[in-house]
């Protein structure tokens, strides 16, 4: 269970890459993950009786019921449709949730002549610390902040959508620097929205 979230599923894994990320550093950053989650998991949970995997009957994989590659393929593939729905859906709802919060949040923020308050203004303060001693440089921390904010309270989702975002900038010759922030944009933003 815990290297199932360390690392990242392969069905998850089409979505980032669709939002421009780096294939080969999200399959690096699952290789790298998997040792420290295993180890973790032995410290903290050390397994005392024996093991059901050491006979051969403990090994055993249950086949399909399938008769050749392409009735695999269709059944994986209807498999599939309810949890590509799930993932749509439930980021359609955090979406929403994150504009509800970012309204109420203007909203307040004008009565206090500070309309520009946001959850992802709120996050860039409260993370700034830890994005600058994850690696980030001061200047890049709030926006690095910012999507660990979303990632943390939000979804991986919105944290990498907005990440594919700044990339396309960076990548299409847009200026660094966009209302006043500069963008940090390298492999290490797609670990710091993963971890």
């Amino acid at each position: 269970m815990t290297g199932g979230f360390a690392t990242i599923a392969g069905s998850v894994l089409g979505a980032y890459i669709s939002f421009g990320i780096s294939a080969s550093s999200l399959i690096a950053a699952s290789v790298m993950a998997a040792p420290c989650a295993l180890a973790l998991s032995k410290l903290s949970y050390p397994e005392l009786e024996e093991s059901k995997f050491m006979s051969q009957e403990g090994v055993k994989l249950d086949c399909g019921g399938e008769q050749n590659i392409l009735e695999a393929a269709s059944n994986g593939a209807s498999a599939s449709i309810g949890l590509v729905a799930n993932i749509a859906v439930n980021l359609l709802a955090f979406l929403a949730i994150l504009d509800f919060l970012n309204a109420a949040l203007s909203w307040f923020g004008g009565m206090v002549d500070y309309p520009e308050l946001s959850f992802q203004v709120i996050c860039s303060y409260v993370f700034m610390p830890v994005a600058y001693m994850m690696g980030a440089d001061w200047n890049d921390s709030f926006l690095v902040a910012e999507l660990i904010g979303i990632k943390l309270f939000l979804n991986e989702f919105v944290a990498y959508q907005k990440l594919s975002v700044y990339q396309k900038n960076r990548l299409t010759g847009v200026e660094e620097f966009i209302n006043g922030r500069k963008q940090w944009i390298s492999v290490s933003t797609c670990r710091i929205s993963k971890s």
